[in-house]
């Protein structure tokens, strides 16, 4: 959402503000004078505002020219800053203070159900987004032995502590809903979840059997199909592993889910 963008554009600006402040404040007292002679630019510093000349910088001093060029710099730039600050100050203040998800809430219920809401918030996009209707894999129903957390029955150990995981996280998803790839063909990822930030889904393939050959061959098949569709791992897709020598741990996955599924 642009108000999240608007967001890290002002904590970004507000770093570089204090980068230019410790310039500026770290720099030796006075301003920087440049002549050049016919070889190289010779560098002066003057000291106070009415020394027009200044005091010749040797080569060894040169560090002395290089501060007081980016004290410059970084008054000038800090002037453009702190506009930028201010504007996206107020911008952010207008968003957050109107709302306009707030004027269909604050009508009463028998108006809000003649309405056509333009916006909606990030938890009614959720709650429409589960609610979509959709046939889930029919392949191998004896498999769907274990339940998760939120009642769904799924076919690993490992996959209900994803599931339950991405419950703990707030992070709503979709056990084995289809995705059309093409036309006339369709996979189940394990699990499609969503960014309620973005209101884009990511979709999550646990590989329990890497030990196996032929579970490999399925793997690559497929990786194949998702990478023909455009999807991008660590974009798009969110991919676990274990096998028989190397047991299934959530936590090296946690950050992934986090940086895609919790941030804007």
């Amino acid at each position: 959402m642009i108000i999240d963008e608007l967001k890290a554009e002002y904590a970004y600006l507000k770093e570089l503000s204090k980068k230019m402040e410790n310039d500026i404040n770290t720099a030796p007292p006075g301003k920087l004078r440049i002549t050049r002679t016919t070889s190289s630019p010779v560098y002066y510093h003057r000291k106070t505002s009415s020394d027009a000349s200044g005091d010749y910088i040797k080569s060894a001093d040169r560090d002395i020219a290089r501060q007081l060029a980016q004290k410059d710099y970084a008054k000038k730039s800090k002037l453009l800053v702190e506009r930028r600050l201010k504007y996206l100050q107020e911008l952010i203040g207008d968003y957050e203070n109107h709302d306009m998800t707030s004027i269909l809430t604050n009508c009463n219920p028998a108006r809000q159900r003649l309405i056509s809401p333009y916006i909606i918030s990030n938890e009614e996009y959720a709650k429409q987004w589960l609610e979509e209707p959709f046939i889930p894999n029919s392949s191998y129903p004896e498999h769907l032995i274990f339940e998760t957390a939120n009642g769904e029955l799924v076919r690993s150990k490992s996959e209900v502590i994803i599931a339950d995981t991405l419950l703990r996280l707030g992070i709503p998803y979709k056990y084995e809903a289809p995705f059309h790839y093409s036309k006339h063909n369709t996979i189940y990822p394990d699990f499609t979840a969503l960014n309620v930030i973005t209101r884009k889904v990511v979709y999550i393939e646990h590989f329990g059997l890497m030990h196996s050959e032929g579970y490999r061959d399925s793997f690559f098949d497929k990786l194949r199909k998702y990478y023909r569709a455009g999807l991008v791992q660590g974009r798009d897709l969110i991919f676990t592993y274990e096998d028989d020598r190397n047991p299934f741990d959530i936590s090296i996955y946690k950050k992934n889910f986090e940086e895609l599924l919790l941030r804007g």
